[in-house]
């Protein structure tokens, strides 16, 4: 990461601690979460995720360059391909598909992050859109990295495949390039629209930890 974006990460750290040290975060990872409890998470975030890649589809229209609209169109299918994988999988195995589960209701940390997103994706320019998907892919990853650390045996358990979706090389990869390519346009813009950025963030960064916060709570 550059200089500019250890910035803009620094300045949410602290949301991103208290997200590690979740109730649902911890009882994952001491294997006391309740099939009720996770199958009600991965619903939501299911819910989620569809939202999500809307706002990289949104990012390919605003595109103003060829190279702009296939770097947002790589991650579009990535989120929506190789991401959504392992949700469906746990989906099939409780007799759910997506056809159903879109039926399905927000709950409100769900709701309010989608809406947060959107409203970034239909007002803002690629650089918000980008501060605004970043937590998610970022914070994923933290979290899961810290889970796998603080308790190794999650990786023998019957929650290993979504651990491993954010702790294996290739994601590890795949955020340091974003990375990167986050360090690169906070390079082109001014100091004033680098702390609007960085504010963005924040705020994804926050939604971030309130859906983590509810994840124990969730309903269908």
């Amino acid at each position: 990461m550059g200089r500019l974006f250890d910035a803009v990460i620094n300045d949410s750290m602290d949301l991103w601690l208290e997200a590690r040290k979740v109730p649902f975060v911890t009882k994952l990872g001491e294997d006391r979460l309740s099939e009720d409890e996770f199958r009600s998470y991965i619903i939501q975030d299911s819910l989620y995720l569809n939202d999500y890649t809307k706002c990289f589809g949104m990012a390919v229209y605003k595109s103003k360059s060829v190279r702009e609209m296939k770097v947002f169109g790589t991650l579009l299918s990535f989120v929506d391909y190789q991401e959504n994988a392992t949700r469906i999988k746990y989906l099939s195995s409780w007799g759910l598909d997506d056809d159903i589960v879109e039926k399905m209701e927000k709950n409100k940390a769900c709701r309010e992050y989608t809406s947060f997103l959107l409203r970034v994706a239909e007002n803002d320019d690629n650089d918000g859109i980008l501060m605004s998907v970043l937590p998610c892919m970022l914070g994923y990853k933290d979290v899961f990295v810290y889970l796998k650390d603080t308790y190794p045996g999650v990786m023998e358990g019957k929650y290993k495949p979504l651990v491993d979706d954010y702790t294996n090389k290739r994601y590890e990869t795949i955020c340091r390039n974003w990375s990167s390519y986050a360090e690169e346009r906070l390079q082109s813009v001014s100091e004033k629209r680098r702390k609007e950025l960085s504010g963005i963030f924040r705020e994804g960064s926050r939604e971030e930890l309130e859906f983590w916060k509810m994840a124990g709570e969730m309903n269908e």
